[in-house]
């Protein structure tokens, strides 16, 4: 059985019209697919490590594994230090899949916002002994990390002293950068990062699975999810349509709607990797995640009337893990939905939004997966990176640099007197 299903149907002018993708339009991208998918092969023989999905045979797994039961052993929490790819990855695991009776509990700190972290540390004493304290940067340089790391690591070592150090778990590049020093010197538990894995391309590396597996997460079976490899040929099929409906259809703003709670920061790390990969020498999509049903009374307004200039792709869960079934006595209110389930109202939900957007001849599409589970929340990430790198591939931009980040790095370092 497949992970995730993708149906397009209604990507093409059949439904959508003119603001649908023509089979002659998709003709004419079969070669340039073609020469992507060569391109990609050639990036998975080891420049780019996330292509292959590791398992539990691997010894980086091994590792990360090692360290996390190491965690729940010892520790009641984990805050995670982290910014961008660096912690993203993680929450969107964690909201999705995680069970507090299974694991620490996690937090993430990743703003340097002074009133927020300055409430975390007023009350550290009450939390921060039992904590076990994950800083992750592949640089070992990242601004904001290394400035709320610092005030963490002062606070656990003024309240444990030198036994502080077995409660810090640090992921970085492993070739001597400031923070893989200090690392070894103050003997730290080191995991390495992938040095062939960017930051938004690592949810399914050490950098997002560690935390995930602190959480009790069974992170083998997200990695399986992420193996199922009908995902190459439905990312291929995303990826064109969308660059399609991007440069001759006149549709830049791409919608993510899951229609989920649980998926809710999944949405934001796609905006994440959607934006910083393809947003490049003048061109390319802008993100946008949305949440089922709760916009629809906000942005689906929008979506339905405002400017054919989106294309929108729904996540529908077929069968949610728990579900509620309504009381009889609701019928004095809205007769007929007593003994409905909440599923029932999500689905119909799901079914009517597409169906209006099918109506108005807006472009979308659904990805479908049979419940939330490890084994589908892996393969929707695996999915989103390599779609993510085709479409690259297909609007001719280096999928994985940053240019413009790194721009906004320099000059904040230079206000800062830093460099």
């Amino acid at each position: 059985m497949h992970s995730l299903k993708y149906d397009d149907a209604a990507m093409w002018d059949t439904v959508a019209g003119q603001g649908g993708v023509t089979k002659a339009e998709w003709r004419a991208m079969i070669p340039r697919l073609r020469e992507a998918d060569r391109s990609l092969a050639r990036l998975s023989r080891g420049k780019q490590g996330w292509i292959s999905p590791g398992s539990a045979k691997d010894p980086w797994v091994k590792e990360v594994l090692a360290q996390a039961k190491k965690v729940r052993g010892s520790s009641r929490g984990l805050l995670v230090i982290g910014i961008g790819g660096s912690d993203l990855g993680a929450r969107a695991l964690l909201q999705s899949l995680g069970d507090p009776s299974k694991g620490v509990w996690l937090d993430v700190l990743s703003n340097p916002d002074p009133e927020y972290i300055a409430a975390k540390l007023d009350d550290a004493k009450e939390w921060l002994k039992e904590t076990a304290v994950l800083v992750v940067s592949k640089s070992g340089m990242t601004l904001e990390t290394m400035a709320i790391f610092s005030l963490v690591r002062e606070k656990l070592k003024a309240l444990k002293g030198d036994k502080h150090r077995s409660q810090i778990y640090v992921i970085s590049d492993p070739n001597g950068n400031p923070l893989h020093e200090l690392s070894k010197s103050e003997g730290y538990n080191f995991i390495p990062h992938a040095l062939n894995i960017g930051g938004r391309f690592s949810i399914l590396s050490s950098v997002g699975l560690f935390p995930a597996a602190c959480a009790g997460i069974p992170i083998t079976r997200v990695l399986k999810g992420a193996q199922d490899r009908s995902l190459k040929n439905a990312a291929q099929r995303f990826a064109a349509l969308h660059t399609l409906a991007m440069a001759t259809h006149g549709q830049g703003t791409h919608v993510l709607m899951p229609y989920s709670n649980a998926l809710e920061t999944f949405g934001d790390w796609y905006r994440q990797i959607w934006a910083e990969s393809l947003g490049k020498n003048g061109k390319g999509p802008t993100p946008l995640a949305a949440l089922g049903t709760i916009d629809q009374h906000s942005q689906v307004q929008l979506f339905h009337d405002g400017p054919n200039d989106k294309a929108y792709t729904f996540i529908s869960v077929e069968k949610p893990r728990r579900d509620v079934r309504l009381p009889a006595s609701v019928n004095r209110i809205m007769p007929g939905l007593g003994g409905k389930k909440l599923s029932e109202i999500m689905q119909a939900s799901y079914k009517g939004t597409a169906t209006a957007l099918s109506g108005a001849q807006r472009p979308h599409g659904t990805i479908t997966i049979p419940t939330i589970s490890p084994e589908t929340v892996g393969a929707l990430a695996q999915f989103f990176m390599l779609a993510t790198a085709y479409t690259g591939e297909l609007m001719g931009v280096n999928t994985f640099d940053q240019p413009g980040v790194e721009a906004g790095k320099i000059e904040t370092k230079r206000l800062l007197g830093l460099v």
